[in-house]
């Protein structure tokens, strides 16, 4: 089994190289197929010495709850598929990552193998609530149940539904590459971040699926949906939201106790962060 851990980053080239090292460390046949946001200051040269980076050629204005996250990993998946010196296998898993998601051990493809991913359906998760109840998202999901999950945990077989996630990324290249689309989707958001459906809001351009996508994490519904299976395993990242997601060295301890985890949320992405300091230490 080959790993491919896809990933969006816009923030500093040290957090980068940090999240290369540890995936090296715990699973050096992988690799990284990573997105840069332009937002991300670093040179690209300076992750030349990283060598488990497969960097996509497309660089997106990013956000959280707007789509970008998901459009992210289409660009990752369609450079994975496009790469021709990549001989692919109905072995190889997709892993879909955080950037301030760090893994603590390996042994991440057992688990693969032994369990199928499951998404939920929660009752107080507003980007659950809109696409759940939208006709179209429905119909754009090959009319899937509607499941949910965060990035961090979630994988899935990237020959299943290869034609649509290729598919999808044309489509919506315009608006997440273009400057003129880009703008307009981003004034959007900001006019329509906290309704709940499009209403009045339909158009040629602005279609009520556009409305979702631009309007939510959709990453969030969008892999979970296509890829769920019912009987399947939940995540395999720590993740505490009872503390805002607050991580400790006693929770890494209690990670690294349980069989079924091997990473962990949220590391801060600062040079200097104790915890990170400490994920550090413990691989060296």
């Amino acid at each position: 089994m080959r790993l491919f851990f896809s990933v969006l980053f816009h923030e500093s080239e040290f957090s980068i190289k940090d999240f290369s090292e540890s995936i090296k460390f715990f699973y050096p046949e992988a690799t990284i197929l990573l997105s840069l946001s332009q937002s991300y200051s670093g040179k690209i040269e300076n992750l030349s010495s990283c060598d488990n980076l497969m960097i996509s050629p497309q660089r997106i204005y990013s956000s959280y709850s707007d789509g970008t996250v998901w459009f992210a990993h289409l660009s990752n998946l369609y450079n994975y598929y496009s790469n021709n010196e990549i001989k692919k296998t109905s072995s190889d898993r997709v892993v879909l990552c955080g950037s301030n998601e760090m893994f603590i051990k390996s042994g991440l493809e057992l688990f693969l193998k032994k369990y199928k991913p499951k998404g939920y359906k929660p009752k107080n998760n507003i980007h659950f609530q809109r696409c759940s109840n939208s006709a179209a998202v429905k119909k754009f999901l090959l009319r899937k149940p509607i499941y949910h999950h965060v990035n961090e945990g979630f994988w899935f077989n990237p020959k299943d539904h290869n034609d649509k996630l290729i598919s999808d990324f044309k489509d919506f290249s315009k608006w997440y590459t273009s400057k003129e689309y880009s703008y307009i989707r981003r004034r959007f958001k900001k006019l329509f971040h906290y309704s709940v459906s499009p209403k009045n809001w339909l158009g040629n351009k602005f279609s009520p699926l556009k409305f979702y996508i631009f309007c939510s994490a959709f990453e969030e519904i969008y892999f979970p949906s296509l890829y769920s299976n019912p009987s399947g395993k939940g995540t395999f990242c720590y993740m505490d939201f009872s503390k805002n997601l607050k991580i400790s060295k006693n929770d890494i301890s209690i990670a690294l106790s349980n069989p079924n985890v091997f990473s962990i949320k949220r590391v801060e992405r600062s040079e200097d962060d104790e915890i990170r300091h400490y994920l550090k230490n413990l691989r060296n």
